[in-house]
């Protein structure tokens, strides 16, 4: 199926696949490490050309395996990225690699690897088991058992192998390291569907050969090698790790941004790739994971942290699906998830604004979820969320239809939006939250200053009856001011005199 819109200049054509991970498996490099929450070389392509061509600074800050990144590369762009996984990380430092090599190198690196296909059985049977990898395991991930015995031995001979080839030659070695951590799950007693899970027993036949996958995925990146046309002179760079703190840079000038933020869908992302982190010795114990998820987006139940300062919501569809969720949700944590995931991403897209020439494009793939039969229009806020922001909506695009776990449809959508003013300059029409309203009161006590200061201050009404305790009206005129919204209603179950209730009234609730 293939998706057009006509507009600027030419007819934007993007095929459903290409908004997925299986679009690309046909491009070379793109099934290296196959992510199934990643979109095509081909989806970046149509939107920068369609959008954006003239173009020159691109941004991702939810980079992943590293596409928007080095296909903007492979335009001739500048390409800059913000990621927090170590593993992405390296996947793209690889394809990176890759794609700096000139073609001779390139031929003799695909020949290296086909002959280390070939020897790779030997390798294994040679090497001694990495003890301190070992050490890490039980410290990481305790008595659980992700692999048989023998499997496990490999596993733990196949770093060895990698660090002895790396002093000997590291860009075989990199190679080597991508293979293997793309082998390290389709080996084990684990299964990456969604979330990271054991397999079921009917699964277990399903178990590849350590030595085959690698072997396989050696053959696939020499003869990927081959097939790349061009040579770029520039790389990447990392900005930050942790795209929170894109605000704290100095600004970039990006003339487009495209981008995938993580679904708020309860899947870890960092746990998903918890072995691949310990192969690579970014996991020594069990506090590693909690320090990765803490400088990651918030999406899953065990990402939602007392401690964490939550937003202030603005956004009435936000405020109704947390109350929604408050009601009808079985765990208490998942209308605190939804919140967090939406500070984290409000947090996050201030920082590509601050980064954001004026008229660059924003364009931003997204799903919506269902947690307890409620419905999270993800899109829909994160819309209005980029409008305060100074965001214009160009279109928007039903990329695919989806299934939540209980049937339930979602989508898949792309934003796309034009910067077009100042944050502060929108937040300016925009009406104050209370918790504004009520963070100024508790700076400013606009109650004791004058005329409200005055014993006689207000209605003569209030003069009409007094009694010890009564509160004076200053302090509840702007407490409905704070609290009550215009044409709201209220209820005081303490009255006294009705000090409270009169002054809404004035006030017109």
């Amino acid at each position: 199926m293939q998706l057009a819109f006509s507009g600027v200049g030419s007819v934007l054509d993007i095929r459903t696949l290409d908004a997925t991970s299986k679009g690309g498996t046909r491009e070379p490099m793109h099934s290296w490490y196959p992510l199934i929450e990643g979109y095509s070389p081909g989806f970046v392509r149509a939107i920068l050309n369609h959008f954006a061509p003239s173009s020159r600074r691109i941004l991702d800050p939810f980079s992943g395996t590293g596409t928007t990144a080095l296909e903007a590369l492979r335009m001739g762009k500048e390409a800059f990225y913000c990621e927090v996984n170590p593993v992405l990380q390296f996947l793209t430092e690889a394809k990176t690699l890759a794609l700096t090599m000139d073609n001779q190198v390139r031929r003799r690196v695909s020949k290296a690897l086909r002959e280390l296909s070939g020897n790779y059985r030997a390798l294994i049977l040679s090497a001694k088991k990495d003890r301190e990898l070992e050490s890490s395991y039980v410290s990481t991930f305790g008595d659980s058992h992700y692999y048989s015995e023998e499997v496990f031995r490999k596993v733990l001979r196949a770093r060895s192998v990698i660090d002895d080839l790396y002093c000997t030659d590291p860009v075989l070695a990199d190679f080597l390291t991508l293979a293997t951590l793309a082998s390290l799950i389709p080996a084990s007693l684990l299964k990456r569907a969604g979330d990271l899970r054991f397999r079921r027993s009917e699964e277990l036949p399903k178990i590849q050969s350590l030595e085959s996958c690698v072997c396989g995925k050696l053959v696939k990146i020499a003869s990927d090698l081959l097939q790349l046309q061009n040579t770029i002179s520039t790389k990447p760079l990392l900005i930050c790790e942790d795209a929170r703190k894109l605000g704290s840079i100095r600004p970039l000038n990006i003339d487009a941004v495209v981008t995938s933020p993580p679904y708020v869908n309860g899947t870890n992302y960092i746990r998903n790739t918890k072995v691949e982190l310990w192969f690579l010795r970014c996991l020594h114990s069990s506090d590693d994971l909690k320090r990765f998820r803490t400088k990651s987006v918030t999406v899953g139940i065990n990402d939602v942290q007392k401690s964490k300062t939550y937003m202030s919501v603005t956004s009435p569809e936000l405020k109704e699906v947390l109350r929604e969720l408050e009601r009808r949700a079985y765990d208490k944590r998942i209308p605190l998830l939804v919140e967090s995931y939406f500070a984290d991403i409000e947090k996050i897209f201030d920082g590509v604004t601050a980064n954001m020439s004026q008229g660059g494009l924003l364009a931003v793939d997204i799903g919506d979820s269902i947690f307890a039969g409620v419905h999270v229009p993800t899109d829909r806020i994160l819309l209005q969320l980029l409008k305060e922001k100074g965001y214009s909506p160009e279109t928007q695009l039903v990329l695919r239809k989806r299934q939540s776990r209980d049937g339930s449809p979602l989508k898949q959508i792309l934003l796309v939006l034009r910067k077009t003013a100042s944050p502060a300059a929108c937040r300016s029409s925009l009406p104050i939250s209370w918790k504004e309203k009520w963070a100024n009161f508790k700076h400013t006590l606009p109650h004791q200053g004058q005329p409200f200061a005055k014993r006689n201050w207000g209605h003569p009404l209030h003069s009409l009856c007094s009694y010890q305790g009564k509160m004076k009206p200053a302090l509840a005129h702007f407490l409905v001011r704070i609290f009550v919204p215009p044409g709201g209603s209220m209820l005081d179950p303490f009255s006294g005199v009705g000090t409270i209730p009169f002054e809404a009234a004035l006030q017109g609730t």
